[in-house]
């Protein structure tokens, strides 16, 4: 194989990613511990506990929407009144359909005397109409039992038995509802994924119980907004065998059945469904001949209206009957990810990968390389920065950062832009989030596609709320459940399209080119801000040298304060030439000279002119006049009587 723009694997970094990803599968298949019976899950419901219960369709989609199940949301009902007035009386009826009704042991006087049941005789206490009646003191208790009978007969029982299937119905409901809760990640962070299985194996396969299906696809649990129903589809990944029991227990028959199931796949044109059997039934029944020679397909033993699941056996048995179960989330999709990986790679020539990855193959450097990071205008606390040019010379890029920003957050963007694959590691409330939205809109506002992925949903819900309200739009989401996040998708995608039907080329242009302009003005000020500040950074850090001796701008500034009214700030520039370059001994010699020169200071240095040299009187006088003239202009302009020009220019 060839390297193409250095991504193309190579005969050796080739072999390494083939090992790598067999590594990767055999790594998966032992941390897992493959549960061998349904029942150990979470939730599980097999087809012959749901058969017969009121409320509930099958394959109720068409052929665009394909619907496995909906379950109604039904209510408990009261149990019904009974048509005797008599009865109604002693009867004592809970609304729990395994609870059969009975009869009181005694009633109020009073009541029966309303009914007309009793009747108050002369002579009686009113206080007697208050007392209590007994059931075998009464007359007519032998009718009242007797209406009891007839009542849970004609009238309790069927309501019983449809009541006991409406709850069963109403608990599927609620379990549903809450896996639905769970998948959208509103109760806890468990990472679990609802399958619909189908090919029930039975098998006491040495020490081991196996009652698993053979055949799974994973299901997405929605709510209808309407009618508030439990709707159940298929989700849009393949099935896939479940044989991590067999391998587990190499069962040397897993090898056959999965070529078996590969050749199976490639002749079908119909995707599984577990309502037909055309999609499952081969496969089902080459697991019979591959995994137990004494294996049974149980279908082929009895009627076609049994989906109640047969006994244990040393036998394999085999049903075509289904169950639904919640379970943790499996590796064995990445497993057949990787697989299909391997795949495609061995069939290729030449693959082509991503940088990162070829990183991983290749040998590492022998040498550790100095590398410049980019820089970034306006940037200028940056390690690196170079006040505007860039210290190598290359152009000095923009940074779009719409939040607050530190110097670490800039240096993932500088590592970014010079590695490969850069890893950040913090701790909760340190502001991850906070530095994947300015990054994801720094590479936006560059034109470049960003693609963030997170174990929690929640996460990616809060990453998304952080992003500037401009490009929010932008950010498609593919959240929650698998329907839930096509319909998030399609909208964002519909949003986005309609902005660019409206888009004004040459409008945008002008005005991206307005705003380039205005950036360009807005870093020249802060470049130069930046040249200032140094300039007065340097002033008041850089030591002062005098007399070979360096004092910081500090400490000279403290002395100059303690010093206060002993000499004050001197207005020149003090720099190394301002040592003195005379002794006080040539200070003496020099006060000396003055004493004996006097008065004829003045003359000192000064040649006598010759007479010859004179003007004549008349020239000397006009002369005279105007010093004296300029002594005049120079007095009136310093009292004020006149203004001078000079600061006009």
């Amino acid at each position: 194989m060839t390297r193409s723009s250095g991504e193309t694997v190579l005969g050796q970094e080739h072999e390494r990613l083939l090992s790598l990803i067999e590594f990767a599968q055999a790594s998966a298949k032992l941390k897992g511990n493959p549960v061998c019976e349904a029942s150990r899950h979470e939730f599980c419901e097999y087809e012959h506990n749901l058969q017969g219960l009121p409320g509930l369709y099958f394959n109720a989609g068409g052929e665009e929407d394909e619907i496995w199940l909906v379950v109604d949301r039904l209510r408990e009902t009261s149990a019904p009144a009974p048509n005797n007035r008599l009865l109604e009386l002693w009867l004592e009826v809970s609304n729990n359909p395994t609870k059969e009704p009975i009869l009181k042991v005694a009633v109020e006087f009073s009541k029966l005397l309303d009914a007309g049941f009793v009747e108050l005789k002369e002579g009686h206490d009113p206080v007697d109409i208050r007392r209590l009646v007994l059931l075998h003191d009464f007359e007519y208790a032998s009718e009242v039992e007797s209406q009891l009978k007839v009542y849970i007969t004609i009238q309790w029982t069927p309501w019983a038995a449809e009541e006991k299937k409406r709850r069963s119905n109403i608990q599927l409901y609620g379990k549903l509802f809450t896996l639905k809760q769970q998948l959208e990640g509103s109760i806890n962070d468990a990472q679990v994924e609802v399958a619909w299985g189908i090919g029930m194996a039975v098998w006491n396969m040495g020490k081991t119980k196996v009652c698993y299906p053979l055949i799974s696809r994973l299901v997405d649990i929605s709510v209808n907004e309407e009618s508030m129903a439990i709707e159940i589809r298929p989700c849009d990944v393949e099935a896939r065998l479940e044989l991590d029991i067999y391998t587990a227990a190499d069962n040397s028959g897993t090898a056959a059945l999965e070529k078996a199931h590969k050749d199976f796949v490639a002749k079908t044109t119909q995707t599984f469904s577990p309502f037909d059997s055309g999609t499952f039934d081969g496969i089902l029944r080459s697991a019979v001949a591959c995994l137990d020679s004494k294996g049974i397909y149980w279908s082929a033993e009895t009627t076609a209206d049994d989906r109640k699941l047969p006994a244990v056996s040393e036998e394999l048995k085999i049903t075509d009957t289904w169950v639904l179960l919640a379970r943790p989330r499996s590796k064995n999709l990445f497993v057949q990810d990787l697989e299909r990986f391997k795949n495609d790679l061995e069939n290729e020539t030449a693959f082509i990968l991503p940088k990162a990855i070829m990183a991983v193959l290749t040998e590492p450097a022998n040498t550790n390389e100095d590398v410049t990071l980019p820089s970034f205008r306006g940037i200028s606390m940056v390690r690196g920065y170079e006040g505007g040019s860039g210290g190598s010379g290359e152009k000095v890029a923009d940074l779009y950062f719409p939040m607050a920003f530190n110097d670490e957050q800039v240096r993932i963007v500088q590592m970014l832009e010079r590695y490969d694959g850069v890893v950040v590691q913090g701790p909760p409330g340190t502001g991850k989030t906070h530095t994947i939205a300015n990054i994801i809109a720094h590479y936006f506002a560059l034109g470049k596609r960003v693609l963030v992925t997170s174990m929690k949903e929640p996460a990616l819900a809060v990453l998304r709320d952080k992003l500037p309200e401009e490009i929010r739009p932008l950010a498609i989401s593919l959240l929650s459940n698998e329907q839930e996040g096509m319909k998030q998708f399609e909208c964002t995608i519909s949003r986005i399209a309609s902005e660019i039907q409206v888009i004004d080329r040459n409008a945008y242009k002008r005005e991206i080119a307005q705003l380039e302009q205005s950036i360009d003005v807005l870093h020249g000020t802060l470049a130069r801000i930046d040249r200032n500040v140094m300039e007065w950074a340097k002033k008041n850090l850089n030591p002062i040298i005098m007399d070979t001796e360096s004092v910081t701008p500090v400490d000279a500034a403290n002395e100059v304060v303690k010093g206060q009214g002993q000499y004050e700030w001197l207005e020149d520039k003090l720099t190394s030439e301002n040592s003195p370059l005379f002794t006080n001994a040539d200070i003496a010699r020099l006060r000396e000279a003055r004493r004996a020169v006097a008065a004829d200071m003045n003359y000192l240095g000064v040649l006598l002119p010759e007479i010859s040299t004179f003007h004549d009187s008349r020239e000397l006088m006009r002369v005279h006049q105007d010093l004296s003239r300029h002594a005049e202009l120079e007095a009136a302009i310093d009292s004020g009587d006149i203004h001078t020009a000079a600061g006009r220019f």
